[in-house]
């Protein structure tokens, strides 16, 4: 058993090393897998956290005035202003009514 778990463990290394050349083994030791962040103070920290609240802040609010200013006034910009049950939804007033007629008149 410990010649078969010695085998598992260490099939990967001589993998490694009977089949890549030994640059590619130069260039995995000189890998730095950590990166050390730069030592951040308190208040620069606070200070970032608060410029992240008033981003976050001020996209909800100029996403909620966008919609509200669609809502009323982009309606009446032709052929964007369409919602459901809107008294000015279609700019052509009759037409609805001469699509339906001309289905109904056609059936028997």
């Amino acid at each position: 058993n410990a010649v078969a778990l010695e085998f598992v463990i260490a099939i990967d290394e001589l993998i490694f090393e009977g089949l890549l050349p030994s640059s590619i083994h130069e260039r995995i030791e000189e890998t730095v897998l950590c990166i050390v962040d730069k030592a951040v103070t308190p208040q620069a920290q606070t200070d970032a956290i608060v410029s992240q609240y008033i981003r976050s802040v001020t996209y909800f609010v100029m996403t909620t005035i966008g919609v509200y200013i669609f809502m009323t006034y982009g309606q009446y910009i032709p052929r964007i202003g369409v919602l459901p049950g809107y008294a000015n939804d279609i700019q052509c007033p009759g037409w609805i009514e001469q699509q339906i007629d001309w289905v109904c008149s056609a059936m028997p």
